[in-house]
């Protein structure tokens, strides 16, 4: 842009401001009618769909019964009756509400709450609308129309395209209030969006240009020119509302907007591969990993299409707390988008947000077992984030264990420890202040299938552990193991049948297509009866479902000369066969070297060379012509072929192929005939070298296993034995029970190593059979069982003790102090492993070093299954556990295991709450309370899982505070005897769903009938009568609430404006209730600074002139509290100078503040209260 002024310089970042705050209302909008949707569909969903239009061909008196169960309810949250009586309900397609598809809903949803209903967008003008029409929303008119105001007056309706820098700052201002409201805290697009435009003022000549809006015009008079009120619109066109769901990336916007303008936006432009910069999993020793995962990622060719998606991706990433999990059938293409992302270097096109920010990646593949591996992800974890994360590195090394862990490479053989006290605890020392690190990983449903101890549930049990800085995204199918990315991730689902899928499918064929020849193309439309191209292709995209892998797999038989097409062809089993059958007919000699080559790529862990495909093969010369030959050309959309190694692009295939009810088809390959031709190359490897370097023996005996060829076990075994001598350092079993399921592999590594104890322990003192259990390789602990192994070995217990750590989860998740393989077992949820151990008669009473038995290990995990069987079979062993089974049940919102317990008589109640440590025996010494520095040895002491006898957390208490409303309502249909429980820190239930914000749990627990006279009590003593170390104490301190408080003063602190007029219905709060001091809830309004509740009592007659019992008025209140604008409003409306008993004036109490305890009252006016103190010398 040419120079202009610094005036028409404000005008640009008061644009760009409005546009931050356009962006974000938008997420936040999204997001509070995807919960409204919700709570509508909970209400009317039971009626069905509309298939009748209703509200587009009848009158109103002439709907269904579910059109008229949707617009009553809606209507309820329609804030004005004169909003109401206008809703043009035939411009509202109404029975979209009651589909299944929540983004046409949505649209809908939008067009009730706005004026005009024909036509939606998203403007800053549509969303105020509403904001301010919709009763889900709380926001006042006056904000409301103050941001209107900026709106329409500074920048849509102004002909001067200037301000000045005071105008500027006004409205700036005027924004940010309206982004501080309470209703808007917690949501992290507000934030990121209150930083987004407080960093705007920063701009000067100099920086200007940093901003995006500058870029788009040439000059100001093409402002003059253009529509500029279009900068306000997140999407331009009202039929792409239902299927354009993205929005463009906030660091994108103007720049895409400037291509709209100037005519030139890239409709079919692709992005130069050849400057691209991918990001690499390539590290420097101790973190090289033995995994070619740029192998996979470079097998998926160039993105057709997938703008939207990508858009869409981009967006929820930036504004997500903790990432993304992105779900979608096989054959949606999910591995393409992700290969896309991490080479995704070109900042004009959408995707690049994600792949700045990608520090780590990782891809699981069901053919390589080191990329399903917990151990190498964690490796990987730890050389990403030392290549990516600054500091990270450093405070690794700093950690005792890292040698051992990263040096000797027992990260491999311990990925739960390695991630605990290494990889988190590195993070935890970091201040990574507002930077963003993405860790991707693909395809996490096949790393599910790597055994009970996966990638999946390594990090699903500690998501939370991960820094917010720390974001994932992950891709996965549609599984049942997956559902619980809802509680962590937000989540994008996809199905191939989606409008926009179709279009890119569309697309995708178009480009392999347009630039064959004629007679190619003449085909296609022959095998889809249509003389136009575009129509045979979209034909084409709707004969496969949009499944975009079946296209790529299918598309070479469409375009055959004689091809003719099935009445029904959905299926890959199909095209394989279809395939498979065309190729032998043609190459019947081939054939039976093809055959070699399949069983080979069906029975390999790992991707191969293709030299070693050939050898193991043992083709011929001849042969192995032939079979490159169909590999290369036949065959080549079948089989992925990078960096010169090779391997089956799709596990399905291998699925179809090694199917054993298919045994005798003609295609059928067997995965033993592979194992056999592997197992004989690698053992003339062994001849040749007589050594074991290069060859790992796990895998080795895995594939001789596999075999079952009794002349090749012998021959292992014998070679075997002679160099066993190399393993003497290495703790062989150990690492196949944690690698291996395999009964007869395990033995024949118990056969190889045979003069090993089979209850050899390793540095960690654990035998091969407790790793086994712990990695739920249930077959392979099978193997050691019968052997002899110690069903009954037990961890060694604990020898010291870290009061900077929680011990008991440091016991849980790294220690496991005195645990038995049954222990771990349960707690991991390995249900094959425990019925294993159950039938080799384990000791199932055993109880861990703080006092847990296996039952509530599975209970405290959620694994219903595991619950479910130790009630059935031993529950009089563990019935005194139920009680406290059903509180970790709850604590955790496991609603299956609740209403399981409770139908085997679990109960809650109020636990004990006196001045005394009474769950520990006389001169008892709680763990945690003693020093490090201290010899255990020398203290008789109690190491429990005691929260809830310090806490005195009933079940409803613990349930309340986590938001588990089903669980709630569960337990009070039990009773109401836990209502009016008082935990340690005084509150009763409805004291802690108010702290906590549970409007709904508030709302359910007053109708249950709560006491409105209710006050906060509790032992004051009792701190002093437990044994606490010294941060123990202080989370006691800091969990009490102030002593005799009501509800209404409790509300000042946790205001919430819905529980408030929840509260005036049923008539809670007394604003002239006083606490032990003679406060009343105004005065606790002001020392909290909670303008929306002062503003509330001001309306409800509040007085502000009440005093305490030190004659202090609210005014002095906001005084102490330092609650600057509180204080000014107060002084401004309430003018008299005021004292309390002791005769001092507000500025006496500005001088006490907590803040400026270590100055004089010098130093505080001589700062920017001395205004305050002159007032009231004037006065």
């Amino acid at each position: 842009m040419e120079d202009c002024s610094q005036e028409e310089q404000n005008f640009f970042i008061l644009i760009q401001a409005l546009r931050f705050s356009t962006v974000g209302l938008k997420t936040f909008v999204d997001q509070c009618l995807k919960d409204l949707y919700d709570r509508l569909k909970r209400k009317v969903g039971s009626n069905g769909t509309c298939t009748l239009c209703c509200s587009q061909h009848f009158d109103v008196t002439q709907w269904c019964n579910t059109c008229v169960a949707w617009k009553l309810e809606v209507e309820k949250y329609m804030r004005y009756n004169t909003h109401k009586n206008k809703v043009q309900w035939r411009d509202i397609e109404l029975r979209k509400l009651s589909g299944n598809y929540y983004e046409d809903a949505k649209v809908e949803l939008c067009r009730i709450f706005v004026r005009n209903a024909k036509l939606f967008k998203y403007d800053l003008n549509n969303i105020l609308e509403i904001l301010k029409n919709c009763q889900y929303f709380v926001i006042d008119i006056k904000r409301l129309d103050a941001v209107r105001m900026v709106r329409n007056i500074d920048f849509a309706h102004t002909d001067r395209f200037k301000m000045s820098r005071k105008q500027l700052e006004k409205a700036i201002s005027t924004l940010l209030q309206f982004f501080h409201h309470p209703s808007l805290k917690g949501y992290q697009c507000i934030s990121a969006t209150t930083i987004d435009i407080k960093e705007l003022l920063k701009k000067d000549e100099k920086n200007i240009t940093d901003i995006d809006v500058y870029h788009a015009f040439e000059n100001v008079q093409q402002i003059r020119t253009a529509d500029i009120d279009e900068f306000l619109s997140i999407s331009d066109d009202e039929n792409e509302t239902h299927n354009q769901q993205g929005l463009v990336p906030i660091l994108h916007l103007f720049v895409i907007i400037l291509f709209i303008i100037c005519g030139i936006f890239p409709h079919n432009d692709t992005i130069n591969e050849s400057v691209l910069e991918c990001k690499t999993a390539v590290y420097e020793h101790p973190f090289a990993m033995d995994i070619d995962l740029d192998f996979y990622r470079s097998e998926h060719h160039k993105l057709v299409g997938r703008e939207w998606l990508l858009n869409e991706l981009d967006e929820k990433m930036f504004f997500s707390k903790r990432g993304v999990m992105f779900l979608a059938g096989m054959g949606y293409g999910k591995s393409a988008i992700v290969s896309h992302l991490i080479c995704q270097s070109d900042k004009r096109f959408p995707g690049n947000w994600i792949h700045q920010h990608i520090v780590v990646y990782h891809m699981c593949n069901f053919y390589s077992r080191k990329t399903l591996s917990p151990g190498n992800f964690v490796n990987n974890l730890a050389g990403g984030f030392s290549k990516g994360i600054p500091g990270f590195l450093y405070n690794l090394q700093q950690n005792v264990r890292f040698n051992s862990y990263f040096e000797n490479r027992k990260c491999i053989e311990d990925p739960e420890g390695c991630l605990d006290t290494l990889v988190l605890k590195a993070l935890a020392g970091l201040d990574m202040g507002n930077s963003s690190y993405i860790v991707l990983i693909d395809a996490l449903d096949e790393c599910i299938e790597y055994g009970e101890l996966n990638i999946f549930n390594l990090l699903w049990k500690r998501l939370r552990r991960f820094p917010l800085n720390i974001k994932f995204l992950m891709t996965s199918r549609y599984i049942s193991d997956i559902k619980i990315a809802h509680n962590f991730l937000d989540v994008i689902e996809k199905n191939t049948t989606d409008p926009n899928n179709f279009k890119d499918a569309h697309k995708l064929l178009l480009h392999e297509v347009e630039l064959l020849y004629d007679s190619k193309q003449s085909n296609m439309q022959r095998s889809f009866e249509s003389s136009d191209l575009n129509t045979s292709l979209a034909k084409a995209v709707q004969y496969a479902q949009g499944n975009i892998l079946l296209i790529k797999y299918a598309l070479p038989v469409w375009l055959q000369d004689n091809f003719i097409l099935r009445s029904s062809y959905t299926t890959f089993e199909d095209l394989f066969e279809e395939q498979l059958t065309r190729i032998f007919d043609r190459n019947v000699f081939e054939s039976l070297s093809v055959i070699k080559t399949f069983e080979v790529l069906c029975a390999t862990m790992e991707p191969l060379h293709v030299e070693e495909l050939i050898k193991i093969a043992n083709l011929t010369q001849y042969q192995m012509v032939g079979a490159l030959a169909i590999i290369g050309k036949e065959l080549s959309h079948f089989i992925r072929r990078a960096n010169d190694k090779i391997s089956l692009i799709h596990k399905s295939l291998a699925e179809y192929l090694t199917n054993e009810s298919r045994k005798t088809d003609r295609f059928y390959v067997s995965k033993k005939n592979g194992c056999v031709l592997i197992g004989k190359y690698w053992l003339d490897i062994l001849r040749q070298h007589k050594s074991f370097t290069n060859i790992s023996v796990v895998d080795f005996a895995s594939y001789i296993a596999c075999s079952s060829d009794e002349g090749i076990r012998k021959t292992f075994l014998h070679y075997g034995k002679t160099h066993a001598k190399e393993f003497s350092d290495a703790y062989i079993l150990h690492q196949a029970a944690a690698k291996l399921n395999s009964e007869a592999a395990m033995s024949l590594i118990l056969d190889l190593f045979s003069l090993r104890s089979v209850d050899e322990t390793d540095d960690g003192n654990i035998t091969a059979s407790y790793v086994a259990a712990a990695f739920g390789n249930h077959l392979s602990l099978k193997a050691l069982l019968d052997r002899n192994s110690n069903v009954n070995f037990i961890r060694l217990g604990l020898s010291y003790i870290n009061e900077t750590v929680d011990m008991l989860h440091f016991c849980k998740t790294f220690a496991f102090w005195e645990y038995s393989l049954l222990n771990i077992a349960a707690q991991n949820g390995h249900y094959e492993t425990v019925q294993t151990l159950l039938r080799h008669n384990v000791n199932i009473s055993h109880q861990t070093s703080f006092g847990s038995n296996s039952f509530l290990l599975a209970v405290e995990n959620g694994h219903a299954r595991l619950v479910r069987d130790f009630l059935i079979k031993f529950k009089s062993n563990f019935s005194s556990s139920l009680n406290q089974a059903l509180y970790l049940s709850a604590k955790n919102g496991y609603l299956d295991l609740v209403d399981l317990l409770l139908y085997h008589g679990a109960e809650d109640f109020c636990p004990l709450c006196n001045s005394s440590q009474y769950w520990t025996t006389f001169h008892q010494t709680r763990l945690q309370a003693i020093n490090s520095g201290e010899q255990l040895q020398t203290y008789d002491f109690a190491f429990l899982e005691d929260r809830r006898f310090i806490r005195c957390e009933s079940v409803l208490e613990i349930a309340i505070q986590n938001g588990h409303t089903d669980i709630i309502q569960r337990l009070l249909g039990k009773g109401n005897n836990t209502l009016r429980c008082r935990e340690a820190g005084g509150r009763t239930p409805v004291f802690t769903a108010l702290k906590f914000k549970r409007t709904e749990i508030f709302k359910i627990l007053v109708q249950r009938g709560i006491n409105k006279q209710d006050r906060c009590l509790y032992r004051r003593g009792r701190v002093d009568a437990i044994d606490f170390n010294e941060r123990e104490r202080k989370d006691y301190l800091e969990k009490t609430c102030p002593y005799n408080v009501t509800l209404s003063h409790y509300l000042a602190f946790y205001w919430n404006e819905e529980v408030f007029a929840l509260g005036q219905h049923y008539d809670i709060w007394n604003w002239t209730a006083r606490d032990t001091n003679g406060a009343t809830p105004v005065h606790y309004a002001c020392c909290a600074g909670n303008s929306e509740m002062i503003n509330l009592l001001e309306q409800n007659g509040a007085s502000f002139d009440v005093r305490s019992s030190n004659g202090s008025t609210p005014a002095h209140s906001a005084a102490i509290c330092r609650q600057n604008s509180v204080l000014s409003r107060l002084l401004y409306r309430y003018p008299r100078s005021v004292f309390d008993n002791e005769n001092r004036s507000i500025s006496h109490y500005v001088a006490m503040s907590v803040r400026f305890r270590d100055e004089t009252t010098e130093d505080i006016i001589n700062k920017t209260w001395n205004v305050l103190f002159c007032k009231d010398s004037r006065r």
